[in-house]
């Protein structure tokens, strides 16, 4: 057994993943969200409750509500309940809306707010607010027999605690969320702790072994001296990190490091008549040559800001979709529909882009001039720029020929994943305390 601690759910989600991969049990620890469909919260802890299993949709017309009231619906994202003409609350639904399930519902008295409940997944309240000229003044978080448990006082940031029939009083949520570490790693009698967010480490008591994983790049945080016990495992191929960190150090003592490949998501069932280019600009390498001799290759295009009108001639192309303006969430989704990633925009990489192609598994061709993770890419499928033919008799090959697809993306897994070795020698790690060489 192992924990997983986080604050981001992005972060959270790649824990998550690298846990399965390793093959080990893990219990998971969310400091973010108050209540977690996944993961033991520091509220929901102390009221004897772990993560949400039952996943039972709560309507809110099951209300418990005395016999004068009546429901009236309002908008998409939220209903009322009266007593007559009189508005007694609003009822906000969670998403998707059109399931009217409760997230919360916002008590009102002389057109104000003044109460508010908070609903789980499950349809339990987990916790009631107290609203005092428009803000919330006190939160308590109850179990669920709706017995409050925590009570965080927003004004002073004071968190009260009942627990084993005795209160405990925090000066503010660091102090809380250590607490809460401490008693979790007890009862989950484990002390292998990991983390991706460097900033988490003064919650986690100092006799507990921890791995910090570095994921993209070196955080400054690392040289602190309070790291010094920690674990840094470098989980990208991206090349130089395990250098980075040790000149980061110094002469200082540097911790142990693991050098390990990435977790490459479960292969999707993406159609391979669609490849994506993500640009900072109008000039990307041989488009033209490649849209016109892969005619049954759909190109989507995606650029964060606006195009050019270099590149907004290729809207011509019926094998061609351009995407001006487009937020990095939108980009994702299109690499969700897409077999492929070109990587042959000139100038700066999108925000890691080509990693986050192969982390999901999409084949990743490149130019010679073009190509901004040489590292991590197999030799073979980066080309000379002046040969946009054998690029497009290979991309050809992959659509066409389920073996060559295949082998095309053996070559690329095992150039940037974890091996056999790295993952038995973190498992060696988690159950012995020790490194051995991978």
């Amino acid at each position: 057994m192992i924990i997983l601690l986080g604050k981001s759910r992005e972060k959270n989600t790649e824990l998550q993943k690298l846990a399965g991969y390793i093959g080990l049990p893990c219990a998971y620890a969310d400091l973010n969200e108050k209540t977690s469909s996944d993961a033991y919260t520091p509220w929901r802890y102390y009221a004897h409750r772990g993560p949400d299993d039952l996943n039972k949709p709560f309507f809110w017309l099951d209300l418990e509500a005395a016999p004068y009231w009546s429901f009236r619906a309002g908008d998409i994202r939220r209903g009322q309940i009266n007593n007559s003409d009189e508005h007694l609350a609003d009822v906000y639904f969670r998403e998707p809306y059109e399931d009217q399930c409760i997230d919360r519902i916002e008590w009102i008295k002389n057109n104000e707010v003044y109460a508010i409940d908070y609903y789980d997944a499950s349809g339990i309240k987990y916790a009631q607010a107290v609203v005092s000229e428009g803000a919330q003044s006190l939160v308590k978080y109850c179990d669920v027999n709706g017995t409050p448990a925590v009570f965080v006082w927003s004004d002073t940031g004071i968190v009260n605690v009942k627990k084993d029939n005795q209160e405990e009083i925090y000066a503010d949520t660091d102090q809380f969320y250590s607490a809460f570490m401490k008693d979790f790693i007890a009862d989950q009698k484990e002390d292998t702790v990991f983390f991706y967010e460097p900033e988490l480490r003064k919650y986690i008591p100092e006799d507990s072994r921890c791995i910090l994983f570095i994921p993209d790049q070196v955080p400054g945080e690392i040289k602190d001296k309070n790291f010094r016990e920690s674990l840094s495992l470098i989980v990208t191929g991206k090349p130089g990190l395990v250098h980075s960190v040790r000149q980061l150090y110094g002469e200082g003592e540097v911790p142990e490091i693991l050098e390990i490949g990435s977790v490459i998501e479960s292969p999707a069932k993406h159609p391979v008549q669609d490849a994506l280019v993500v640009t900072r600009s109008q000039h990307i390498e041989q488009l033209q040559p490649l849209v016109e001799g892969l005619p049954e290759l759909h190109f989507h295009i995606a650029a964060g800001t606006v195009m050019a009108p270099g590149l907004m001639e290729f809207d011509r192309y019926e094998n061609v979709t351009l995407y001006p303006n487009s937020p990095r969430e939108k980009i994702l989704q299109l690499m969700d529909k897409c077999a492929f990633y070109l990587d042959i925009n000139h100038y700066l990489e999108y925000e890691g882009i080509v990693h986050a192609a192969q982390r999901m598994d999409r084949l990743v061709f490149a130019f010679d001039n073009t190509v901004h993770q040489k590292g991590s890419m197999p030799k073979e499928h980066i080309y000379r720029h002046e040969e946009a033919d054998r690029m497009i008799a290979d991309i050809s090959r992959a659509m066409f020929d389920p073996n060559c697809l295949q082998e095309f993306m053996e070559m690329q897994r095992n150039q940037i994943g974890i091996t056999d070795g790295q993952r038995e020698a973190l498992k060696e790690y988690i159950l012995k305390g020790q490194f051995r060489n991978a």
